[in-house]
């Protein structure tokens, strides 16, 4: 009977520190669970509503080092938190945070409420869900992302041009103008003259691409 007290009282012990794990702290476990071979930091987070849930959601940068190797990157999620500040459910996007410093991102961005290293958190097409618009280097090309929680997961919806399927953002465009009224984007190819428009089609929750000038 002892023992079975004792046992009841370690799990009670066990539940009460678990509780009392800051929300960090469990995002940090979360994170260092599905890598496991990494430990991890937070960068920063950013909290709005990302997939409209009706949970608080936070997005979530961490810092990841590995353990034996000298090797570091990225790795970002979205966390929809509960009243306890558990953790409900955890949405990976293809922005790492660890992207361009593109020179070419013009003033405008400094209109949004919140930018990191020329990325632009904001509702631009005024949908209720907070886009995530940044640039990302691959290589040699700078590549051009607008990313959005859309059918169940997070995606892209800007289109690349390639004259194929559009999988990934548009390379090697200069982001020239934002209009907030027409839900617009201006971009400008860097070694042609080509000039494109990013056009919000509510319908299917996509930005067309409209070529102004070839």
């Amino acid at each position: 009977m002892k023992k079975i007290l004792f046992i009841f009282l370690i799990l009670i012990v066990l539940f009460s520190c678990k509780n009392k794990l800051t929300l960090e702290q469990r995002l940090i476990k979360y994170e260092e669970k599905i890598q496991k071979l990494w430990n991890c930091t937070i960068d920063s987070i950013y909290e709005g509503n990302f997939t409209g849930s009706g949970y608080r959601e936070i997005l979530v940068c961490f810092k990841l080092l590995h353990k034996k190797e000298h090797a570091e990157f990225n790795d970002t999620k979205v966390f929809l938190i509960d009243d306890q500040s558990q953790i409900i459910k955890a949405y990976d996007l293809f922005y790492k945070k660890n992207g361009s410093n593109n020179t070419n991102y013009i003033e405008e961005i400094d209109n949004f409420d919140n930018t990191y290293r020329n990325t632009v958190i904001t509702d631009f097409n005024k949908n209720g869900k907070l886009e995530i618009i940044y640039y990302h280097e691959e290589g040699s090309v700078s590549v051009f992302y607008i990313e959005e929680f859309k059918n169940g997961y997070f995606q892209h919806v800007c289109p690349t041009y390639n004259g194929k399927l559009r999988l990934r953002g548009i390379d090697n465009y200069d982001l020239i103008h934002f209009d907030f009224e027409q839900k617009s984007i201006y971009l400008d190819e860097r070694h042609t003259n080509k000039k494109i428009k990013l056009i919000w089609n509510p319908e299917t929750e996509f930005y067309d691409e409209e070529v102004l000038q070839e």
